[in-house]
């Protein structure tokens, strides 16, 4: 068990063949990074988030990176926190996924104490193709919210 009950949680938006070259969850890590810093917080991330982050998380969730299955979505990513019996969350997401993540956060019991969102920016060579332009998101985070509701998921 974590000894903490309060932490960062950055929910990646995207996937690439070569990480290295993913600025949008580079600039989730670093605005994760300087929050935590500033707050002397720990971090639970997903995996490709963690790949940039200059703090070490405390827990980090697996599914994103190519090849790794299964896909962590937000509830999923959510739920390792809860797991970790992690209570209150400051939340780092894309700001078109910021709304969604904060609802799921709140159905599952989190008390959200801060929630953060980088500039919006999509990646035209994302894996995912939902996370590669304005248009293909607000479909697919209609899509999910709608499925999120009916799961009770929010």
């Amino acid at each position: 068990m974590i000894k903490e009950k309060i932490a960062v949680i950055p929910l990646s938006f995207g996937v690439r063949d070569n990480w290295k070259d993913d600025k949008v969850n580079r600039e989730l890590a670093r605005l994760t990074d300087k929050l935590a810093r500033q707050y002397k917080l720990p971090i639970i991330a997903e995996d490709i988030v963690a790949l940039h982050l200059k703090k070490k998380p405390i827990l980090t969730t697996r599914g994103n990176l190519p090849g790794n299955r299964p896909y962590t979505d937000t509830y999923s990513a959510l739920l390792q926190a809860k797991k970790a019996k992690i209570t209150n969350l400051v939340i780092v997401a894309h700001p078109e996924h910021i709304g969604r993540v904060f609802l799921t956060a709140k159905k599952m019991g989190f008390n959200v104490v801060g929630s953060y969102s980088i500039l919006e920016m999509y990646d035209s060579q994302s894996l995912q193709i939902w996370t590669r332009n304005k248009l293909f998101f607000k479909i697919e985070n209609t899509l999910a919210s709608i499925r999120y509701y009916f799961q009770g998921k929010i």
